[in-house]
């Protein structure tokens, strides 16, 4: 369209952010990640002192019948689905982890907010960290409302390059890690829509573009009344039949949030009834689950 910036224009207009822009916008990123950056660390294998990456995906549907719920949920409390979600990804990765201060990066899209780029056609989204604390009492109803906040305080200060931010924080060098989070989280609201024409035909290919090398990638997307969701991972750090487990268990958390938002996150069931009895059988049996070295 005419009046679409082309993407060289948006590139140099990133560059040339002004000093008075950056800083406001720097001044809040400094203030939300102070202190010592928590690396999360859950179940896995051995991980390298350098970071090295191998990519498996496990694909999962969440199911009609939970998503009706799940829409229902978020209608009545006014707020996104993607914010749900990822509140329910957070609640999940606090139980395998045990770890209050968590952050998980998401994408933030300038076509949002930026009527100009909103055709430009190149890559304009940005990474943003998003960090919340959960304490042992807290409940899915106030874990909810913090990274409500948190991600609409860092969409108003997205513009500040995911790779200046870095640099301006000046972080204490891990070459095992990706930088700031481990962890990034996407939704979609609707899958893209392409049409061909009589005599054209087009086809979308899946490119692995723009996913990174992090430990969890979790990309949900509502098509009509089903949520489906990939869930890429580096298998050098993690097994299919973890990444199974973990699937399950956010469904199973999901289902348990929708019933009672206001209990206490450590109190919800993650295991189902089956795997419990598994579990207890395993116990009862001398049978011991090896994860792995730290």
């Amino acid at each position: 369209k005419k009046d679409s910036l082309p993407y060289a224009a948006f590139s140099r207009w990133q560059l040339d952010l002004s000093r008075d822009v950056l800083g406001y916008h720097l001044l809040y990123w400094k203030r939300k990640l102070r202190g010592n950056l928590p690396a999360l660390i859950l179940p896995a294998y051995r991980r390298d002192a350098i970071h090295v990456y191998d990519e498996e995906r496990g694909y999962f549907s969440i199911g009609k019948e939970l998503t009706s719920r799940i829409l229902s949920y978020t209608k009545t409390k006014g707020i996104s689905v993607s914010v749900f979600m990822l509140s329910a990804f957070k609640a999940l990765l606090y139980r395998y982890s045990g770890q209050e201060d968590l952050i998980v990066g998401i994408w933030g899209d300038n076509r949002e907010t930026q009527a100009n780029i909103r055709d430009t056609i190149g890559p304009v989204t940005n990474l943003l960290p998003i960090r919340t604390t959960v304490e042992s009492g807290t409940t899915f109803s106030q874990l909810l409302h913090e990274v409500n906040q948190s991600g609409l305080e860092a969409r108003e200060y997205h513009h500040i390059p995911f790779d200046r931010l870095v640099a301006e924080l000046n972080l204490q060098k891990d070459m095992s890690r990706t930088a700031l989070f481990d962890v990034l989280f996407h939704y979609e609201d609707h899958p893209v829509e392409i049409s061909g024409g009589a005599d054209l035909s087009i086809r979308v290919i899946e490119t692995n573009l723009g996913w990174g090398k992090y430990d969890f990638n979790l990309f949900l997307q509502r098509n009509e009344d089903i949520i489906s969701g990939i869930l890429t991972f580096n298998k050098l750090y993690y097994s299919a039949e973890t990444i199974s487990s973990f699937t399950g268990h956010l469904q199973y958390l999901l289902d348990n949030i929708l019933k009672d938002d206001q209990r206490p996150l450590l109190d919800m069931p993650l295991l189902s009834a089956s795997e419990r009895e598994e579990l207890l059988s395993s116990f009862s049996h001398g049978a011991v689950t090896e994860y792995g070295d730290e």
